[in-house]
This record gives structure tokens, sequence and C-alpha cells, in this order.
């Protein structure tokens, strides 16, 4: 039988690395990330000087204070009661990954589903919740490549502030897992989770459902500033904060020129999808 241990070994000290030394030693990934971090400088000088610099184009919604704390209790609730699950579940290892991972699926699926029966009830479309125009795509393209240069330049500051008072900069669990783990299916599942409902399910959440709210009561700068830093909360892991305190600024700054959630979900998919390829490279390359 094919032996995998050195492979799984390499790979596990790969997902020791920061994302900054991991490519700093793939030159193919040096090629790829130094050539979208150009595309990235032009597209911020070029938004730069437009004018308006920052568009305000998201409006009120049909919702307001009450549907938030409704739908926050909800996503509370569910993450709890998955939490029980987990510990009644008497599961180790991939098998505890494997049933979280589907359990977090399941809870995003249910809450999309709820929120769109919610809409359906009140006679609201998803155009006029959430706005869709045929331009939001390539708005969110854009916004992902204007968001790389101050995502890496926040990386490289984390790990040198992490470096300097000698902390261990250590990755995000699911990242290690997708490249430690043996099964196509954790595999599938991860990459499914990253780009398809994650993206969907985070902006309609908090860009769609919370910001606006919040931006109606404390105005655009705070409501930003908030749900950006609560976005880069809920993952849990501190080196990335700063990291994703910033993609959330740009998530919302794309809602606010596009008018269309689509832009967001745009740019949160091919942020994920980047990520998600790198790890599928040094998988192989392992």
């Amino acid at each position: 039988m094919f032996d995998l241990s050195p492979i799984i070994a390499n790979a596990t000290e790969l997902a020791r690395q920061s994302d900054l030394d991991i490519i700093r030693h793939h030159p193919r990934l040096q090629v790829v990330a130094g050539g979208l971090f150009l595309l990235g400088l032009l597209c911020d000088v070029l938004l730069l000087t437009r004018r308006p610099i920052i568009s305000d184009r998201v409006g009120a919604k049909p919702w307001g204070r009450v549907e938030v704390v409704v739908a926050v209790s909800l996503l509370v609730i569910g993450q709890l009661l998955l939490q029980v699950i987990l510990n009644f579940a008497h599961t180790d290892g991939e098998e505890t990954w494997a049933l979280a991972l589907f359990g977090n699926l399941a809870l995003n699926l249910v809450l999309l589903a709820a929120l769109a029966l919610y809409l359906r009830r009140r006679g609201i479309t998803l155009r006029e919740a959430f706005g869709f125009t045929a331009s939001a795509p390539l708005t969110g393209l854009i916004g992902y490549l204007a968001v790389l240069p101050p995502v890496v330049v926040a990386m490289g500051i984390t790990q040198l502030c992490y470096q300097a008072l000698r902390i261990e900069l250590t990755p995000q669990p699911v990242a290690d897992l997708f490249l430690t783990t043996e099964s196509p299916d954790i595999l599938i599942l991860v990459a499914g989770l990253a780009i398809v409902v994650a993206p969907v399910f985070e902006e309609v959440f908090f860009r769609g459902f919370l910001y606006p709210v919040l931006k109606a009561k404390w105005g655009m700068p705070v409501a930003l500033a908030t749900v950006s830093l609560v976005f880069a909360a809920i993952h849990l892991h501190l080196p990335s904060t700063a990291p994703l305190f910033l993609l959330g600024l740009a998530l919302g700054l794309v809602y606010e020129r596009s008018g269309s959630l689509l832009a967001s979900i745009t740019l949160h998919s091919l942020f994920n999808t980047a990520n998600i390829l790198m790890l599928f490279y040094l998988r192989h390359h392992a």
C-alpha cells in the first residue's frame, strides 16, 4: 500500500507556515501572487482617482432591529445546538470535523431558507432586498483585486508583530485540515463551503441583512467598521483579524458602489477560491 505519511508530515509542516512564507518558497506562487498584487495596485490607483471614491447606494430596507435581533439569535442558537451535538457525538479527529462541516452547511442552508420564506411572506423580492445588477460581478472582481494589496500588507505587519513578540503564527484549523486530510469527501465539503455556501450566507447575513439596519442607525462609516469587525471576529483566528477586517471593509464598499449584494458575494467567493486553489497546489507539491 502507498505510504502517505511523508506527504502528510510535509503538509503538516506547511500548515505551520504563514501564507507569505509559503509564497516565498514557491516560485510559481510568487509569479501568480505578484501579478495579482500589481493588478490590485493598478485597481487601487484607478479607484482612488474616481469621484466619488466611496459610493452610497445601499438604502434603507423593509426590515429593522427586531428582525436583526431574531436573525442573530437564530444564528447563535444554531451554533450552540451544533456545539452540543458535537459534544455528545463521541467522535474524534476527522469524524468530528466532518460532522462540524455538515452541521454548518445544514445551519447555513436552513437560515437562508428561513430568510427566503420571510421575504416571500413580506412580498419582498430578492432584487428589492439585495439588488442584482448585470455589472455586479465585474465590480466584485475589481474589488477582489483592489483589496489584495492592503490585505497582503496587513498579513505582513501581523507576521512581523508576531515574530517581534515571539508568538507562533498558527494557521486556521480548517486550512490545517485541508492540507493534512486523506478524505476526498472532506476536501470537497471544505471547498464547497468556502467557495459557494460561506460567501452567500455570510454576505446575506452581514452585508445584506445586518449592515443596512446599522447604517440607518449609525451611518455608513460606523456600520461598515462594526460589521467588518464582527465578520473578522467570528472566524476565531487572531492572526487573521486585521486582514479579514480589511476584507470586510472591501465587501461593504463594493456593495455600496454597486448597490448589489452580488458584487460582495463575487468578491468573497473569489477570495476564498484563491485560498482553496493555493491549498490544492500545496497538497499537490507537499
